[in-house]
């Protein structure tokens, strides 16, 4: 849940050398397709499709060392100015 939540920022904004905006996630969805609790690494695959007016949609998927899907979903966040326009 928390990779699924929090990766698809980062994801988008590494494309750009100084952010302007930060943006906090309205909402979140997930579904775990199964467990490997002892599983030590993780491998998060995240997209942003669509990014436009403010809002950006976000897919990702977690994957075990042994390539196997743990977890997909997404998510919506509103992207917003770090500094007053």
């Amino acid at each position: 849940l928390v990779v699924i939540d929090t990766m698809g920022w980062p994801a988008a904004s590494r494309a750009h050398v100084e952010p302007k905006f930060h943006a906090p996630n309205l909402d979140v969805n997930v579904w775990f397709h199964r467990a490997e609790p002892e599983e030590p690494w993780l491998l998060s695959d995240h997209e942003s499709p669509l990014p436009e007016a403010g809002l950006m949609a976000t897919r990702g998927r977690v994957w075990s060392r042994r390539g196997r899907l743990l977890a997909s979903g997404g998510g919506q966040l509103m992207c917003l100015p770090t500094t007053p326009a």
